[in-house]
């Protein structure tokens, strides 16, 4: 089912559903896609002028975040599942691996040691796909920045998955859909890091209890407080407050 929230399509339901409509190669002839497992946070920045254009440059979200998928569970009183990005991303590649489908697929990783892990692991556990892995290093001009998006392009892709974090890896999508056709493009933020076990993720009870983002703040602070404690926040009052004045009126 497809439903909008905050401007985003949203692609929700059952994981199983989500997963086979996402896995499928789209007609070379068509135009690209861009995919984003979407969190509290995407929604918070999205209407930020220098980051607008690229949210509303996105095909499909996915509820990345607990928050989200009780909204829509509760707005829609249906089962809908939480669509994790490296769980995801996983069973993308699961299915695809299951079906022999003869894809290619570029991984755009966060660094070198990531990409070095998250290679060994895949090429293990997918011997049957074709996989590229790369990685952005992080002081180059814009000029080098464009020359190695156009490389990505230059290995004719079917899946471009980036693993960088939001707003930053949808700028690349933004610019790899433009400049391409036929291709899927998904934005995963940190779902190299987690299925690499270069970063840990949160237990279980911690996800499914929306306590995720306690636990990433008490592992990367200087990072993400900002992010946890005033963007998010000041999101969700906005929220509340506009929904109490809508109810008046």
């Amino acid at each position: 089912m497809v439903v909008r929230l905050a401007n985003c399509q949203f692609m929700i339901g059952q994981f199983e559903k989500v997963v086979n409509f996402l896995a499928k190669r789209i007609n070379k002839k068509a135009n690209s896609q861009m995919v984003l497992p979407c969190s509290l946070y995407d929604l918070a920045v999205k209407n930020e002028q220098k980051h607008l254009a690229f949210y509303q440059n996105i095909d499909y979200c996915t509820s990345d975040s607990m928050l989200i998928t009780n909204y829509f569970r509760h707005k829609y009183q249906k089962k809908i599942d939480r669509v994790y990005g490296p769980d995801l991303m996983l069973a993308i590649f699961d299915y695809q691996q299951k079906n022999k489908t003869n894809f290619k697929h570029y991984l755009l990783c966060p660094n070198n040691i990531t990409k070095k892990k998250i290679s060994a692991l895949f090429n293990k556990k997918y011997p049957n796909q074709k996989i590229f892995y790369d990685y952005l290093p992080k002081k180059i001009s814009q000029q080098q920045e464009l020359l190695h998006y156009q490389k990505i392009l230059d290995h004719k892709p079917d899946f471009i998955w980036i693993g960088i974090g939001s707003p930053k890896q949808l700028a690349i999508a933004d610019w790899l859909k433009n400049h391409s056709q036929g291709v899927k493009i998904f934005c995963v933020g940190a779902a190299f890091d987690f299925i690499s076990g270069q970063k840990k993720q949160a237990p279980l009870w911690m996800q499914k209890n929306s306590l995720e983002w306690l636990f990433r703040l008490l592992n990367e602070p200087k990072r993400l407080w900002k992010r946890y404690l005033v963007i998010i926040p000041k999101y969700l009052l906005g929220q509340i407050l506009s929904n109490k004045k809508n109810n008046k009126t």
